[in-house]
């Protein structure tokens, strides 16, 4: 068992000192995706002790107004329609193209909830779904 970094919009300086100053038992940091600019130093520090340094796409977040990466190929393109991924295999050919190719050079994995993305069903990606049996108080 080891320890795992989210790294947050400020972290990036901060997780880089940790790691060089008491490296042990960390064993990966997740970097921020809005923020990955400011947190590259981090993960080289990461990757020069073997760290895992994961990348979440967030592209369950594509799903809903008001969130873009500009910064990635998948995220400048709009809004995703999980109508259109369902149906059309090429769209989630590119998708994960995009995805998968549009990853830092310091990430050694690619993480995420793609899951989650074809089964949002209408709700914030957020924000778990209304349950329908439950009463309101």
């Amino acid at each position: 068992m080891g320890v795992e970094f989210r790294l947050g919009r400020q972290d990036g300086h901060k997780v880089e000192d940790f790691l060089a100053r008491h490296p042990k038992g960390v064993t990966a940091i997740t970097l921020s995706t809005p923020f990955l600019r400011h947190q590259v130093a981090a993960a080289e520090a990461a990757m020069a002790l073997d760290a895992a340094v994961l990348f979440e796409p967030l592209t369950e977040r594509l799903v809903a107004p008001g969130f873009q990466l500009r910064d990635f190929t998948y995220g400048q393109s709009g809004l995703l329609s999980t109508a259109e991924l369902s149906r059309d295999a090429n769209a989630r050919t590119r998708l994960v193209r995009d995805v998968v190719g549009g990853h830092p050079d310091t990430a050694t994995l690619v993480t995420g909830r793609a899951g989650q993305l074809l089964r949002h069903g209408g709700h914030h990606p957020t924000r778990a779904a209304p349950d329908p049996g439950r009463r309101r108080r």
